[in-house]
């Protein structure tokens, strides 16, 4: 029916509103954030999804989110409640037929936490940050190369900068100095 238009009386029900048309239109999409941010793709797409839900249960995106959850304000986690409300309150009353994917695949829609909305933007920080390892590895080339031999190897990517060389000479001496070994501590002393 086109972009859905919300009015509402106040911030907890602006936040049930929306979670129920996120519902509405992208629920096979929020299945998947919840799955992705929990580890659980095999339980739908099969056995070649192990690995992946092995190092997203590794990396601990769900537990994280659950921390995170826990430190938030209490109107903070009423909002995200709400939200989740409202995907629920989408899928419980709503929802006459369940999309083609969840047909096709055999599913039911699972329960969506305030949890789950907190583990979608740390998968989506995580996504954002899909440079890091380039990064990385710039770094640590940059202790064994001259910065020039580095961009032939790893140009920059249209429209991105790469960083100065004195910057990446600092970077990488500041990284060799943070991930080294820690001296012994002298005898009976302690550290805390």
């Amino acid at each position: 029916d086109g972009i859905p238009s919300i009015a509402a009386k106040s911030e907890r029900d602006l936040s049930f509103a929306v979670g129920f048309m996120h519902a509405r239109d992208r629920l096979w999409q929020l299945e998947m954030h919840r799955r992705i941010g929990r580890g659980e793709l095999a339980e739908i797409l099969g056995p070649k999804a192990l690995d992946t839900d092995r190092f997203l249960r590794t990396l601990g995106v769900h537990r994280a989110a659950r921390a995170q959850l826990e430190r938030l304000p209490v109107a903070t986690r009423d909002l995200l409640q709400a939200y989740a409300d409202g995907v629920n309150g989408y899928v419980r009353e709503a929802m006459r037929v369940r999309p083609p994917e969840f047909v096709i695949l055999g599913v039911q829609p699972g329960t969506w936490e305030p949890a789950d909305t907190l583990a979608w933007a740390i998968m989506m920080a995580y996504d954002l940050g899909g440079n890091w390892s380039n990064e990385l590895l710039r770094l640590q080339m940059a202790a064994k190369m001259p910065v020039s031999r580095i961009d032939e190897l790893l140009p920059a990517q249209p429209g991105d900068k790469l960083p100065p060389e004195r910057d990446l000479a600092v970077q990488s001496r500041v990284a060799r100095a943070v991930t080294s070994p820690m001296p012994p501590a002298p005898k009976g002393a302690t550290i805390s």
